[in-house]
Parts: C-alpha cells; sequence; structure tokens
C-alpha cells in the first residue's frame, strides 16, 4: 500500500500513534514541541543523502504523529477539580436516562462551588446517580453531595466503567437523593438539541400509540436509540446471540436507512436525477443522526456514509478504505479520547475487515441463485467483520456468539423490515384505519425478531464464555493482521502468519480450558457480603442481605460467568452454620456477628465486617471494602480468590 494512493491511512495511522503514546506517557507540550522540532530538523539534514519525496513524506507522518499528542492534551487538561469532601454543587442536568430505576444516572455539568457564602466559577462534567423522578434535562439544580472519584471494583469480568467514563472527560460521581436537591431554574437548551428532543418525543408517541410491552421497548432501541424500556432479559438474549449492536442505534441502522431511503427515491427516476437521489439520502440520515441525539455511533455511521457516497458520486478513481480512515481522523482531530471508546475501535475495525476481507471471502463460494447469493454476501459481510473485531470482543467481553453469521442475516433482513415499517408508520399515523394495520404488523415483526434472537440463544452451545485474553495477546494478534495487511500478497508470510495466529488460539483455548475447570472460592468488592464457590461448570452465590438489589447481584455474578462459565444457583445465608456441597466437594460456612468464616481444606478464611479483638495468627482473614483495619487483604483493592 503505497502513500500516494492512500495518504489518509498512513496520516491516520501515526496520528493515532501520537495520541497512544500521548494516553499512556504523558508528556508536557513544550517538551513535544522541542521534539517536533528536532526531529524535523534531523529528517531534513537526512534528505540530503536521501530521495527528497521520501524525507518530504517522513516530516509529514513525524509532524502528525506529533498532531495527535498534541490533541489529545489540550482535551485533557489537567483537572483539579472540586474538593472530593461534601460541598455544594451549582450544575446543569445535561443528560439523564432510565426514568423507571431506583436511581437514575445523569451527566451534569458543574458551574460552581458554594462554600459557605463564596460562590467560586467553576467547570467538570460528573455523573450523578439522582433518586429524584422530577429531574429532566435543562434544570439547573443546587446538590449538596460528596465526590468520589470513578473507580473499578475489579472484580472478575467487570465491565472497565473506570476507563469508559474517562474517556468522556468524566473523572467523579456523586449520588444525590431529594432532600440534597434544589431546583434552582431552567437553561435554555440550544436549538440543535431541542429541536430533535421534539421530534424524538413526537415519534416516540407514535410508537407508543400503536406498540406496547416488549414490541414498544424494541421500537424505541431499534429506531430512536432510546433503550430505557428494554428489560435485563431482552437485552441478555441479544447480547448472548451476538445481536446486541442491533440495541445500540449504529452504523447497521444508518446503512439499512440509506438503502431504503436510496431504494425508494430510485422508484420516481423520471422526478428525482441521481445526484439528488444521494443528496436527499445524506439529508435524511444526517437528521435521522439528530433525532438520535447525535450519538457518536450514528454520527460516526453517518459522516462515513456520507463520504463515501460522495466520493462515488464525484471521483471514479476513489478509495473507500481511504476515506473511511480519512473520517477517522477528522473525527479523532476533534475528539481524540474517541480512540479508547469501544463503540468506536469496534465500528471502523468491523468497516476495515469488510474492505479487506469482503471479496476474498466472497470469491471461496460461487453462487448462481440470486436469492442464496444475497444470503451468502450478508454472510461474508458478518464474518469479514468479525474477523478484525474478534480480539477485541473476546478481550472486553469474554464471550463469543457461535452462531453470529446465521444471527446477522435473520437481523439484517428483520431489522430492515422493522425499520422500513417504523418509517412507513410515521408518514401514514394520520391514517386511522391504514396506521393501526401497520401498528399491528409492525409489532408482530418485532416479536417475531424478538422470537428470533431467542430462538438462537436457545441453540445448543449458542455462547462460548471464558476467554480472558490479556492486552499482549490482543496486541500480538493485530500486529499479524497488520502483517497480512502489508504482506497479504507473499505467500510465505501469509502462511506463516497462519501458523502463529493458529498457536496463538491454540493458547486463547488452553487459557479458557483452565478458566472452565477452575475450583475456587472468590470473594467479590461489593459493600455487601457477595461471594460464589465454583467447582468445574457448577457455582453457588452466597449473599448476606436482602438489602442487595438483584440487579447489582446479576451484575457481580454476570460478570464473573463471563471468564468463568458456570451453572450458578444462590443461595441467603442464614445465622449459624451452613454446609454447601458443590461438585463433590463440601465446605462448611458460619455467618458470625463478626463476618463470615469459611472452612475448607484444614484452612478457616474470615470475611471481616467489623474489628476483632483477637483474631487467631492461623485464620485467612479479608476484610471488606468499607474497614479501614489493616488485615490480610482488603477487597477495597478487588475481589480475592481462594483455590478450593
Amino acid at each position: 500500500m503505497n502513500f500516494s494512493r492512500h495518504p489518509f491511512s498512513y496520516v491516520t495511522a501515526v496520528f493515532i500513534a501520537g495520541v497512544i503514546a500521548a494516553k499512556f506517557s504523558p508528556i508536557p507540550n513544550h517538551v513535544l514541541l522541542v521534539s517536533l522540532i528536532l526531529s524535523t530538523t534531523f529528517l531534513l539534514v537526512l534528505g540530503r543523502k536521501f530521495d527528497l519525496k521520501s524525507i518530504y513524506s517522513a516530516i509529514l507522518l513525524n509532524a502528525f504523529f506529533f498532531v495527535g499528542a498534541f490533541s489529545l492534551n489540550n482535551k485533557n487538561p489537567e483537572l483539579f477539580l472540586i474538593p472530593s469532601e461534601k460541598v455544594g454543587l451549582i450544575m446543569n442536568v445535561d443528560e439523564i436516562e432510565g426514568r423507571g430505576e431506583f436511581w437514575r444516572k445523569s451527566i451534569c455539568s458543574v458551574v460552581g462551588v458554594v462554600d459557605s457564602v463564596e460562590l467560586t466559577m467553576y467547570n467538570e462534567r460528573i455523573l450523578m446517580n439522582v433518586l429524584d423522578p422530577t429531574i429532566e434535562v435543562g434544570d439547573q439544580l443546587y446538590v449538596k453531595t460528596e465526590l468520589i472519584n470513578i473507580e473499578n471494583k475489579n472484580n472478575p469480568g467487570e465491565f472497565n466503567v473506570e476507563s469508559f467514563w474517562k474517556n468522556k472527560g468524566i473523572y467523579r460521581s456523586c449520588f444525590a437523593f431529594e432532600n440534597q436537591i434544589r431546583k434552582l431554574g431552567e437553561i435554555e437548551i440550544p436549538w440543535y438539541k431541542r429541536v430533535p428532543s421534539k421530534l424524538r418525543n413526537y415519534f416516540g408517541g407514535i410508537l407508543e400509540n400503536h406498540l406496547q410491552g416488549d414490541a414498544l421497548a424494541l421500537a424505541k432501541a431499534l429506531v430512536l436509540g432510546d433503550k430505557e424500556l428494554l428489560s435485563a432479559d431482552v437485552k441478555a438474549s441479544f447480547s448472548n446471540a451476538g445481536a446486541m449492536h442491533v440495541l445500540a442505534v449504529s452504523g447497521l441502522h444508518v446503512g439499512i436507512l440509506l438503502m431504503i431511503i436510496q431504494f425508494v427515491l430510485k422508484r420516481f427516476k423520471w422526478f428525482v436525477s441521481n445526484r439528488w437521489v444521494i443528496y436527499l439520502s445524506l439529508i435524511t440520515i444526517w437528521m435521522y443522526a439528530g433525532i438520535t441525539n447525535f450519538s457518536p455511533s450514528v454520527v460516526r455511521a453517518s459522516f462515513m456514509f456520507s463520504l463515501l457516497s460522495l466520493g462515488r458520486l464525484y471521483s471514479k478513481q476513489y478509495s473507500s478504505i481511504n476515506i473511511l480512515f480519512f473520517t477517522a481522523f477528522i473525527l479523532l482531530l476533534f475528539e481524540p479520547n474517541f480512540l479508547f471508546d469501544i463503540g468506536f475501535q469496534l465500528s471502523y475495525l468491523a468497516m476495515i475487515g469488510i474492505f479487506m476481507f469482503y471479496d476474498s471471502i466472497l470469491k471461496l463460494i460461487y453462487v448462481k441463485n440470486k436469492f442464496l447469493l444475497k444470503i451468502w454476501q450478508g454472510t461474508v459481510v458478518g464474518i469479514s467483520a468479525q474477523l478484525l473485531t474478534l480480539p477485541l470482543t473476546l478481550f472486553f467481553f469474554h464471550q463469543f456468539p457461535n452462531y453470529f453469521a446465521f444471527t446477522n442475516i435473520g437481523i439484517m433482513a428483520l431489522a430492515g423490515i422493522v425499520l422500513s415499517g417504523s418509517m412507513l408508520l410515521f408518514v401514514v399515523r394520520w391514517v386511522p384505519y391504514l396506521s393501526s394495520v401497520i401498528g399491528i404488523s409492525l409489532g408482530f415483526c418485532f416479536m417475531l425478531l424478538l422470537s428470533f434472537v431467542q430462538f438462537v440463544e436457545g441453540m445448543p452451545g449458542a455462547v462460548a464464555s471464558g476467554f480472558s485474553l490479556s492486552v499482549v495477546v490482543v496486541i500480538i494478534l493485530y500486529l499479524l493482521i497488520l502483517l497480512y495487511f502489508l504482506f497479504g500478497k507473499n505467500q510465505q508470510v501469509v502462511l506463516t502468519i497462519g501458523l502463529v495466529v493458529f498457536l496463538v488460539f491454540g493458547y486463547i483455548q488452553f487459557n479458557r480450558y483452565q478458566n472452565l475447570t477452575k475450583n475456587e472460592l472468590v470473594i467479590f468488592n461489593s459493600n455487601q457480603f457477595t461471594s460464589i464457590i465454583k467447582v468445574g461448570n457448577q457455582a453457588v452465590c452466597l449473599y448476606y442481605s436482602h438489602k442487595l438489589r438483584p440487579k447489582h447481584l446479576r451484575y457481580i455474578v454476570g460478570g464473573y460467568s463471563k471468564v468463568r462459565p458456570a451453572l450458578v444457583s444462590y443461595q441467603k445465608l442464614e445465622r449459624g452454620m451452613t454446609t454447601v456441597s458443590v461438585g463433590g466437594k463440601v465446605i462448611k460456612i458460619e455467618k458470625h456477628k463478626y463476618g463470615v468464616f469459611f472452612y475448607f481444606k484444614g484452612k478457616t478464611i474470615l470475611v471481616r465486617f467489623r474489628g476483632m479483638l483477637n483474631p487467631r495468627d492461623e485464620w485467612t482473614i479479608v476484610d471488606m471494602p468499607n474497614l479501614s483495619i489493616e488485615g490480610d487483604m482488603m477487597l477495597s483493592d478487588g475481589a480475592v480468590a481462594f483455590e478450593i
């Protein structure tokens, strides 16, 4: 791949390298500036002995490396920060979710800190969990609360919430009860946020008038990007079937909408030229991006499809992969933290995978029948995308949907039908009987989609769990993909890459086998006692208090089960001695006023809730995260595991 034909591929690659370097090896801007000047001078001197064209290309790439580092530094200035003790905050509510939830997550902009009678202007975005159903976007609040750093609990299989929020520029969170909140008024919402919000509510109202239950929840999620009504079971079904991406409005939805609009407009060739077909379809997808609140995934997809469509319209020799890298470069230039967003990584890797492997895989099987060819093409799209996203999927989610190709075929067909039907319902909502018929049909289609996903989830071996890849393994896999990308025409290189990939996946499977057969006792980092005893493919979750909400319990155990798969049963600990038998192993547990004792293999482990005068030296003591006593192990540092 030469520089002159794919300049943005190279520019974006070195720009990303600069962003990564600044992320993991923070360097002040003045040091970066000196380094840029010295490295450019060195390359200019070197240019006297080498080809000037190559040196100028090297200087350009060198400059963009430092541009990447500068851009991240400027987007992540040194904060600090409001005092962590209880303070009075004046904040604006920017986003809020979970109308039916006990705690509602909201993203707020702190504009001032009230200390005694003094008001200090301030600027920080925080995550506030609010217990007040009346709070809405646009409210300005006075809240007296304590700010806490967003940190991972370090439980097995846990989602990296710390990194997730940091990449959004949010470092701290707080909890606010109704009696801690006072409304000061409302701030004026800009028109570009107000209009899409009204449109989203308008279309949401149409769906509510014609659908209900799971059909309405799916419609709001798939069409408008509103996942508030989705139940945990529905989300789990889509995740296990490998269709979770459908619930988050993304490139799939934008691509389907683009095809629908272009298909309809092309029926009117006598009235609309091909050029205007593209213009109108692009205007439509950007309006759709607004309706979905300009979510990053939709903006990425809309921007990418816009440039690809315009490139196809105005240039006969455009490069799809060059345009793809150009869109990534522009988005990262404005917001370099996107690079560390899982959605950004997966969406771009999926598109690169399609560009890299689609044609090669498609040619492997010749299909003459047009209907079967469409099915094969859809399958190849899924396989191509999966090839490049697989390492990250296993790293972040620890599981793999075995029937993803089959799921994608059904999902693409049904998603096209429900999106088309929803658009039609929006258009004919004024026609009484016709809108009712379309609403009933649409509800049936959404339930058919859910039934299909649940059918795939229920198939034997639908999900392979237990993967725990290290960062090193992920880097090795992507280096191998990069080598294929650069030297794929060399047969010897391809064979070598194939052999190394085989060995790496052999190691991954061996590591997974160890996870599947692991026998252990795990005490989780949770404010209320939660532990699990796993022997082979069986496990018992022990919990202490009825106050521990089932959703939180499922979250902890669900994450663990992805890394250490097992059939889990639940048991609440009662006062006194309990005997638990799992997979032929017997463990005695005693619930005591000081904590919980575990007895096995001649060991005594105490999970301590409170201080004890004379603990025995032979005991292994694990302190709950709320204790400040110096013990053998602190759950505040993360979950603790013992082999049994």
